[in-house]
């Protein structure tokens, strides 16, 4: 999938700090006024400086934790994270880019369900990034929730409107659900998707294309994240029409391509699929 231009973690982090400004603000625009103070409004002009301590606080944690996370230690990054969601709340600071990047890190552990929830806790303190989160749509996925898996993935279309992997996944699951048929006549349409090979991935998965014409372009183009996506698409596709054998020598051959290393969210997919499908588990990457 498209990674987002402005990453998330940071999105959430400044949408903080903007809230705490606000509240520093409004204490300041208070003084010497007349009006009356709501409780709630006194209570936030009190907690300004405990919320401003809490976020550079909170944004030092998740530091920690996304390094533990590039070292290969998930379990350490997933304490600290875990950690700081036991943490009392105060008015302005909500737990989203901590759960954000432990759903992340969920994932790539292998723990779709973890994984979900965290990205949930996510949309329940900040609905607005529910279109945005196409990586909940993918642990959704792994969790066998087709049904929502479709319903994010039409929420993340509003956000990018030309996402052949968007469109891809979710012939995937209404493949599940109903028929192969049956899917392909509700598939998203894509017609401006510039990634290399994506065009042909999409004719595939739409059954105009051929596995031979991904890979070929995928190939030519000496790209080691388009060579991963080609493989890693033509994997789900030899699944999609029920070639075992096929798919897992596909995807099998993206974990040894993968040139993302552990911490890039499309890099895991592989890995998540082939523990899903009881596939070999191979940790050594070609680069």
């Amino acid at each position: 999938m498209k990674q987002p231009f402005f990453n998330l973690h940071w999105l959430m982090l400044f949408s903080s700090i903007a809230l705490v400004l606000l509240i520093v603000l409004q204490a300041g625009c208070g003084q010497g006024s007349e009006l009356p103070v709501s409780p709630e409004r006194g209570e936030a002009m009190k907690s300004a400086p405990q919320a401003s301590h809490e976020i550079g606080r909170r944004a030092s944690r998740v530091a920690d934790a996304q390094g533990k996370f590039m070292q290969g230690d998930f379990l350490a990054a997933i304490e600290i994270l875990e950690e700081l969601r036991s943490v009392e709340s105060i008015p302005g600071i909500d737990s989203a880019d901590s759960d954000f990047a432990l759903g992340e890190i969920y994932f790539a552990n292998g723990e779709a369900a973890k994984a979900v929830a965290a990205f949930d806790r996510v949309i329940a303190v900040r609905p607005g990034l529910k279109p945005r989160l196409w990586q909940r749509g993918l642990a959704l996925f792994y969790a066998d929730r087709y049904e929502d898996v479709i319903d994010q993935l039409e929420s993340h279309q509003t956000f990018n409107t030309q996402d052949v992997e968007n469109s891809v996944w979710h012939l995937l699951c209404k493949a599940k659900l109903s028929s192969l048929e049956e899917a392909r006549k509700d598939m998203i349409e894509i017609t401006h998707d510039s990634r290399m090979a994506m065009p042909e991935i999409y004719e595939l998965f739409a059954g105009r294309g051929t596995v031979e014409q991904v890979m070929k372009i995928a190939d030519a183009s000496a790209d080691a994240s388009t060579i991963y996506h080609a493989l890693l698409y033509v994997g789900l596709f030899h699944e999609m029409v029920g070639d075992r054998k096929k798919s897992q020598a596909a995807i099998e051959a993206a974990i040894r391509k993968n040139p993302f290393g552990p911490t890039v969210f499309m890099g895991n997919v592989s890995h998540m699929h082939a523990k899903a499908r009881g596939f070999e588990v191979i940790d050594k990457s070609e680069k």
